[in-house]
């Protein structure tokens, strides 16, 4: 069993790397071929869309242990995500068309030629949104079978074709926004269908009950409040930025953070492949080698970036303004991320045990803490009060779950 856990886990580093890789190569190129005011806009849909998920509440951190849990009944619990996800993924099409034009003229506050094109589109980003929030069902199904292999070769796969499309559609048809929506929509339908296909084919498909989908939500709905408020915490940054910076410097400060907390994407790896083993053995006691590896593997890229950041990012972006804007933002984020560490394996613990109430506690003080701090502080601060908030954000969960801890024993 401890091989099927290092064997998920080099599958999912290896999958991270790649997309990350992928990410961190595509960003500059990107801003040099649209621009930044297209680059900006680029960015404001990447903000909505991680807005958007808290329309998932969580769900995708607890389905991976119900299919763990629960594999005699695979279908049944399969179809029940699916048909849940499906209705919510009508609300966020609906909800996206027909406040895009508020979104673009009133929140980020474009006039003219920019809100209408920001308007139009978000209304293609929704139909990506759409397939792509369907199919984190696929992706639970998959790391709860602890088949980490076949998700990760699946998303390497489906993100390299979204930027191949995307790179032929800017060069040949349009340097602008279009270009970019518009191929992310089209392979991340074709990702959904293929993996549910797949899927479907394997283990059948069944129409779930609303008794079914009650219990799902009745069993979860703590935990996944708590989560909810997570992914809360995690876009308030953003949420701030997209009010007092211009959509020029908005799309470098999300490109600087997506810089700035790749490091946790080393970490997310860990967390998929132990919540399968812990919430099938129950116990972690085991697991001290395989804690230290993953310090090791969070600690030296972090001090690396630390130490060298002003260098790393003018190798990285060649864009003076991405160096001045990002440096100090990147040196802080690399401390937020070694904080993070510590607590993924407390998190872990908190979902399998369904301990919702620990989790909305320190979340809900993160939102408030932060919100206050951000209200206060980022019209003198600007972009760094942003980063500071990831910091905080770390202190505040971290804290929480070693005072949980220390309570039970």
């Amino acid at each position: 069993m401890r091989g099927r856990l290092y064997i998920n886990t080099i599958a999912n580093l290896c999958g991270v790397f790649c997309q990350g890789l992928l990410v961190l190569l595509m960003a500059p190129v990107y801003l040099k071929l649209l621009g930044d005011e297209q680059w900006g806009m680029v960015a404001a849909c990447l903000s909505l869309q991680g807005i958007l998920l808290l329309l998932d509440a969580g769900m995708s951190q607890v389905m991976p242990r119900d299919f763990a849990q629960k594999k005699d009944d695979a279908k049944l619990v399969y179809s029940t995500y699916l048909f849940l996800y499906l209705l919510l993924a009508c609300f966020s099409v609906i909800l996206l068309f027909f406040l895009s034009h508020v979104i673009s003229y009133m929140w980020f506050a474009l006039e003219g030629q920019q809100g209408n094109q920001l308007s139009y589109a978000i209304k293609i980003f929704s139909g990506q949104f759409f397939f792509q929030f369907c199919n984190n069902v696929n992706l639970a199904y998959w790391n709860g079978r602890e088949e980490q292999i076949k998700t990760n070769l699946s998303q390497c796969i489906f993100v390299s074709l979204k930027h191949v499309l995307a790179i032929v559609l800017v060069l040949s048809v349009c340097r602008s926004i279009y270009s970019y929506v518009f191929a992310f929509f089209l392979i991340t339908f074709l990702e959904w269908f293929c993996n549910s296909t797949i899927i479907i084919r394997k283990i059948g498909f069944c129409l779930p009950s609303w008794i079914n989908i009650k219990k799902i939500i009745l069993r979860n709905y703590k935990l996944s409040v708590g989560i909810l408020l997570g992914v809360f915490s995690s876009q308030i940054d953003r949420l701030f930025m997209s009010r007092y910076l211009s959509i020029q410097s908005f799309g470098i400060y999300v490109m600087v953070v997506q810089f700035g907390l790749a490091l946790l994407q080393l970490q997310y790896p860990m967390v998929k492949a132990i919540m399968p083993h812990i919430a099938k053995f129950g116990n972690e006691s085991k697991l001290g080698t395989y804690k230290f590896i993953a310090f090791v593997f969070v600690a030296i890229p972090s001090i690396i970036i630390f130490l060298w950041t002003r260098d790393i990012l003018w190798i990285w972006s060649h864009n003076i303004e991405v160096v001045n804007q990002g440096e100090v933002i990147v040196k802080i984020l690399s401390l937020a991320v070694l904080i993070n560490f510590f607590y993924n394996f407390i998190h872990v613990k908190l979902v399998v045990e369904s301990r919702a109430n620990v989790i909305i506690l320190s979340q809900a003080c993160v939102v408030v803490i932060n919100a206050l701090f951000l209200m206060f502080f980022t019209e003198t601060l600007h972009e760094i009060a942003g980063a500071i908030s990831w910091v905080m954000n770390f202190i505040i969960v971290l804290t929480c779950g070693l005072l949980f801890y220390h309570r039970r024993k």
